[in-house]
């Protein structure tokens, strides 16, 4: 896996040839109350995840001997929302932008 990846796309497009003014935006979303309705869907989505990955992880946890509970699991959820606000967490996002060319 290339976690930079994000910035090599803008190059990607370009040998292509058939994009022009391709253009590179980061933004930050903020995740939790702190941030608004935005932050609120974002926290919202985190939980979900963390929630749908619950099963496959806690049998993964328990194959490995590691003794944290379902309960356990819950509460860290739990704490990992109220720090969403008290750290102010935030994802970082890459967007690219592009005109493509018109081929006749």
């Amino acid at each position: 896996r290339n976690p930079k990846i994000a910035s090599l796309i803008g190059k990607f497009m370009e040998n292509t040839n058939q994009f022009g003014e391709v253009k590179f935006e980061e933004r930050t979303i903020g995740i939790g109350s702190w941030a608004g309705r935005i932050g609120e869907v974002a926290k919202d989505d985190v939980v979900t995840r963390m929630y749908s990955i619950k099963p496959a992880l806690m049998n993964h946890i328990n194959s490995l001997g590691i003794g944290i509970t379902s309960d356990d699991y819950d509460e860290m959820i739990t704490q990992s929302i109220e720090e969403f606000n008290e750290y102010q967490t935030y994802f970082v996002t890459c967007r690219w932008y592009a005109k493509k060319f018109q081929h006749l």
